[in-house]
């Protein structure tokens, strides 16, 4: 996923007597953010009465729920030819389930 616009980036020009750059350029050390995250968790758990001292609990936690992309790791190497590019996801929906005797 294309991220930031290559053409809106310039090198800084670099002399051969020493082979460093003159001035640092016109941003600062990281001038980057990455893309917005949202994410929705849930969780769920239902008590089912076995007798009056036993009880099963069952519950069901979920991360990512909707199972959204996110974009991570936005490539900043303006001599590479991935710049601006969006190289890694964040993980996907993970579910738990627990099942709990409680006595």
């Amino acid at each position: 996923m294309q991220y930031l616009n290559p053409a809106a980036f310039q090198l800084v020009d670099v002399p051969r007597a020493s082979g460093r750059t003159i001035r640092r350029g016109y941003s600062n050390y990281y001038p980057v953010r990455g893309p917005g995250l949202w994410n929705v968790d849930l969780s769920m758990t239902k008590n089912f009465k076995v007798n009056e001292a036993v009880r099963f609990e069952l519950r069901a936690d979920m991360l990512n729920a909707l199972n959204h992309t996110q974009y991570t790791n936005i490539a900043t190497n303006l001599s590479g030819l991935a710049f601006g590019e969006a190289i890694g996801t964040a993980p996907a929906r993970v579910i738990q389930l627990q099942l709990r005797l409680a006595f």
